[in-house]
This record gives C-alpha cells, structure tokens and sequence, in this order.
C-alpha cells in the first residue's frame, strides 16, 4: 500500500506543477504585457480588461496545448485515488 501511496503522490505532484508551471507563464506575461500598456499611455480600468482578456486567451491555449496530459494525469490520479480506497475493503475477511 505504501507503493501505492508513493504513487499517488508523485501523479498529484505533477498535476500541480503541471498547472504551475501554465500559471508562472501567463503571470510572467500578464507582467509583460501590463508594462507595455502602460508603456503606452492606456488607463489603468482598459489594461485590466485588456488583461482578462489575455490571461482567458492564454489559459484556453495552455489546456489545448497540455489538455492531453493534464486528461491523462487526471484519469491516472482517479484510478489510483479509486484504487487506494478499495484495496482495504478488498483484503478485510469476513468472520
């Protein structure tokens, strides 16, 4: 069961630096594109929809680009999370 556990936790792992990794992306550029609208004289309340704007565009290609593996991680960690809870109910003998 400890295997399994272990297992379990390494797919979680890379789950959430999966999504990490997509969110220091689109914060890095969100930075970027926030100094160039300043840059160019654009009001504060236009750069944050503008923003909204980019960060949607952004995270709608991040899940087509990653869509497959986060499916496949997400299906992974179930089985496993499905797995984890029934193996004790499996081994218990009746009295």
């Amino acid at each position: 069961m400890n295997t399994l556990n272990q297992t379990l936790t390494a797919v979680l792992n890379l789950v959430v630096g999966l999504f990490d990794i997509i969110l220091a992306v689109i914060a890095a550029i969100e930075t970027w594109l926030r100094g160039q609208l300043a840059h160019l004289g654009v009001a504060p309340p236009v750069q944050t929809v503008i923003l909204l704007a980019a960060a949607l565009l952004m995270l709608l290609a991040a899940l087509r680009l990653f869509g497959g593996a986060l499916r496949l991680l997400l299906v992974l960690l179930l089985v496993l999370w499905a797995l984890h809870a029934l193996l004790p109910a499996l081994h218990m003998t009746p009295n």
